[in-house]
């Protein structure tokens, strides 16, 4: 389902794309925006080697990033709310990933040409378009398969921390979007190394969790494990 939609309108706006951009470019991206779409947990915004046209920017929800080697899924990125999918197909012109909705949730499509020419245009568009796929880049960094599993699973928390507090909420309690599959999924572990070490937080005091809801205790001793 979709539905039109009006950026200045929106809370995430800080967060995304219309960030720099005065009232007539805004109404201009607000046009060209194609519609406010809706996907049902597990829905497939886009599958791996499809033509790539545009990008997405997630008003609600959280969605996972995923291919597969070997019958094996390997997840490259989580979105939140006010970030950005789908830089990946820039450069080879087609989405180098399978990307799913972790839960009901709510994207805003916007084709690349028109938001490329929008940007040629409006300086201060291009900086940001070209900070938010910084922002894409960097985010892997923490998952370098190299780094001991306990230090890869804190800056993981420490970098959900940072985000969920960028969107204007807590940075030591939240709601995860995602399992604990996915989370071992993503950094290269098994699940079972996964619970182990959450256990082992918990144990210390550091982190408390109550099914998906994550408290964390002391931000600086989890960051002090990276």
């Amino acid at each position: 389902m979709s539905r039109a939609h009006d950026c200045s309108h929106c809370a995430l706006a800080k967060l995304c794309l219309p960030f720099s951009l005065d009232d007539a470019s805004l109404e201009t991206l607000s046009a060209k925006i194609k519609d406010q779409t809706s996907l049902k947990k597990r829905d497939i915004l886009y599958k791996k080697g499809q033509t790539f046209s545009s990008l997405y920017a997630v008003k609600s929800g959280a969605f996972k990033a995923s291919i597969y080697v070997k019958d094996q899924e390997i997840i490259t990125h989580f979105f939140l709310p006010g970030e950005i999918i789908g830089f990946e197909g820039i450069h080879a012109k087609h989405y180098a990933t399978t990307t799913i909705a972790l839960n009901d949730s709510t994207v805003c499509e916007i084709n690349f040409d028109d938001l490329k020419h929008l940007a040629q245009t409006n300086p201060l568009m291009q900086d940001h378009l070209f900070s938010l796929m910084s922002h894409d880049i960097a985010g892997a960094v923490y998952t370098h398969p190299h780094h001991e599993a306990l230090s890869q699973l804190a800056a993981f928390l420490v970098q959900l921390s940072t985000r969920f507090q960028r969107r204007g909420l807590s940075a030591t309690r939240f709601e995860l979007p995602m399992t604990r599959q996915d989370i071992a999924n993503h950094l290269g572990l098994a699940l079972e190394t996964v619970s182990r070490l959450m256990s082992k937080l918990q144990a210390q005091k550091i982190i408390k969790t109550e099914l998906r809801l994550l408290t964390i205790i002391s931000l600086e001793k989890l960051s002090a494990l990276i």
